[in-house]
C-alpha cells in the first residue's frame, strides 16, 4: 500500500471522526423550541469561539474547519470581562413539531457596541447562506428588531434543526445572557416592567413636586422642623 493512500485513508477517517463528533455535540446541545415554550434560559446550551484577530467572517465561522473549535458554555452567568475581541456564539435549535413556531431570542445585556445575528436562509443553508440583523449600542435605535432596552430578535422556527450565530464585539464587558421567549410571554413581561417603572418614577416625581410646593409656599421655614426630626431619630 502506497504512502499517499495511507495518508488519504487516515485523513478521511479523521475528517469523518471530527464531523460526527461535531454533529453529535450539536444534537446534544440543541435547544427545543415548541408550543410549550414560555421562558427558557439557554446560556448553558450554547457554545462560543473567541476571534482574537477580529477578522473572521460568517463564512469562516460556519465552515467545518471552525466547528470543532467552538467551546461549550457550561456555566450560567458567564462573562468574558473587558475584551475587544470578537465573540461568536453558536445557538443550535430544534423544532420537533410539524409546524412553524414563533419565538424571540433575547440577548439581555443592552450595552454592547456591535451585535449581529446570522440567520440561515433555509434549512439547506451552507456557507454564505445567511441573513444578518445588525444592531448595537453604536447603531441607531431603529436598528433594533424590537423597540425594547435589550437586543431581542423575533424569529419563526421551522420544523427541524437550525444553527444561528451571534457575533458580539464591544469596548466593555461581554456577558452571556441569552433567553428564549414565547412572544406573548415577553410582551407581558415588558408591560409589567413598564408599569413598575411608571409607579417608581411617578412616586419619585410626586415627592419632588411635594418638596417643591413646600419651598414655594413656605420658603425654608419648615427646614428647622426637618432638622429637629432628624436629630430626634438619631437619638
Amino acid at each position: 500500500m502506497s504512502r499517499s493512500l495511507i495518508q488519504f485513508i487516515i485523513s478521511f477517517f479523521t475528517g469523518c471522526l471530527v464531523f460526527f463528533t461535531v454533529e453529535g455535540t450539536l444534537k446534544a446541545s440543541e435547544i427545543i423550541i415548541d408550543d410549550t415554550l414560555n421562558k427558557k434560559s439557554i446560556e448553558k446550551k450554547v457554545s462560543y469561539f473567541i476571534d482574537r484577530s477580529g477578522t473572521l467572517t460568517i463564512d469562516d465561522i460556519s465552515s467545518k474547519d471552525y466547528s470543532p473549535r467552538f467551546i461549550e458554555n457550561t456555566r450560567k452567568g458567564r462573562s468574558f470581562g473587558y475584551d475587544t475581541s470578537v465573540f461568536w456564539i453558536r445557538i443550535a435549535v430544534k423544532n420537533p413539531t410539524g409546524h412553524d413556531v414563533p419565538w424571540v431570542l433575547e440577548y439581555g445585556y443592552p450595552l454592547l457596541d456591535n451585535v449581529a445575528l446570522y440567520i440561515p436562509v433555509d434549512k439547506r443553508s451552507t456557507r454564505g447562506k445567511f441573513r444578518v440583523i445588525q444592531t448595537g449600542d453604536r447603531f441607531p435605535y431603529s436598528t433594533k428588531p424590537m423597540p425594547y432596552r435589550t437586543f431581542s430578535f423575533p424569529l419563526t422556527e421551522k420544523p427541524g434543526s437550525t444553527v444561528y450565530y451571534l457575533r458580539l464585539q464591544t469596548r466593555g464587558a461581554v456577558p452571556v445572557r441569552l433567553t428564549a421567549w414565547k412572544m406573548e410571554r415577553l410582551h407581558a413581561s415588558i408591560v409589567r416592567e413598564y408599569i413598575f417603572f411608571f409607579v417608581y418614577y411617578g412616586l419619585f416625581l410626586g415627592f419632588f413636586l411635594h418638596v417643591f410646593f413646600l419651598l414655594c409656599h413656605n420658603g425654608f421655614s419648615f427646614l428647622p422642623m426637618v432638622y429637629w426630626w432628624a436629630r430626634r431619630d438619631s437619638n
